[in-house]
């Protein structure tokens, strides 16, 4: 029996005891339709079994049918190229095989959340998991994202970054700022430039903003201490999805749109 047909037969008993197991903590992946959350299915599925070896694209895709679940290599490959830090990579020759890392089991776990609250505390000091944490929630919510924090600095530019590397629009309105405002609209500049998706304008009337939040199309994240300055101290992010916020959500919007027209490029 050849090498190959071997791995074939074990990934097919490793669909097997996927296909067997109860999990608590994974969605059903009968729900998802995004070909990246079913690659992070199958590889925190896998790491739930006990599999220790990083599964490669056409094996995902073996597991995926098995599952009777229909996707192509490509689909899977361009998933995983713009997977980020959700996956840990291992190059084999011209492959490259995956496993699951801690900020796409967040990603499934938020998954599990549609329908309900999700809330995550940010501990104090950890600035760069906070952040993780909250690219991983913003992550999950559909659409366009609409960002509005009243106050702004060069560490929130760190932040717009890793919300923009999504494909969808991501729009920010702020107002004020301790730093160098002429500086910080040069850095801006230069950001948008990178990632063409994301806009950033100032709104004047700076007392009418104070909460911080993240809405899209299918919920709204609340970020207690804003974007800026998140991990640096104790705070939470609440994710409420729209069947549970809503008309807070469409009145969110509106007023978002009136601020944007009203306010100027950074």
């Amino acid at each position: 029996m050849t090498a190959t047909r071997v791995n074939d037969l074990l990934i097919r008993k490793l669909a097997a005891s996927v296909r067997e197991m109860h999990s608590d903590s994974l969605p059903d992946i009968h729900n998802l339709r995004s070909p990246l959350h079913l690659s992070l299915w199958i590889l925190a599925a896998a790491r739930e079994t006990g599999w220790k070896r990083s599964l490669t694209v056409n094996e995902i895709r073996m597991m995926l049918e098995e599952l009777e679940v229909a996707i192509s290599n490509i689909q899977i490959t361009k998933a995983l190229s713009r997977a980020g830090g959700k996956v840990i990579r291992t190059e084999l020759g011209k492959d490259c095989a995956f496993k699951i890392a801690f900020e796409g089991r967040t990603v499934l776990k938020n998954l599990m959340g549609k329908g309900d609250i999700v809330v995550l505390y940010a501990e104090p000091g950890k600035p760069w998991k906070a952040k993780r944490e909250l690219k991983a929630l913003a992550e999950s919510i559909k659409g366009e994202l609409l960002v509005t924090d009243r106050y702004y600095g060069e560490k929130t530019l760190y932040t717009l970054e890793i919300l923009a590397d999504r494909k969808e629009r991501v729009r920010f309105i702020t107002a004020e700022t301790r730093e160098n405002p002429r500086k910080l609209s040069g850095l801006i500049r230069d950001l948008v430039r990178d990632k063409p998706n994301l806009e950033v304008r100032i709104y004047p009337k700076r007392y009418e903003l104070h909460d911080r939040h993240i809405l899209g199309d299918d919920a709204i994240l609340l970020v207690g201490h804003g974007i800026k300055d998140l991990g640096g101290s104790e705070s939470f992010m609440v994710l409420l999805p729209a069947n549970l916020a809503g008309d807070v959500m469409s009145m969110a919007r509106s007023c978002f749109e009136d601020r944007w027209t009203r306010s100027a490029l950074a």
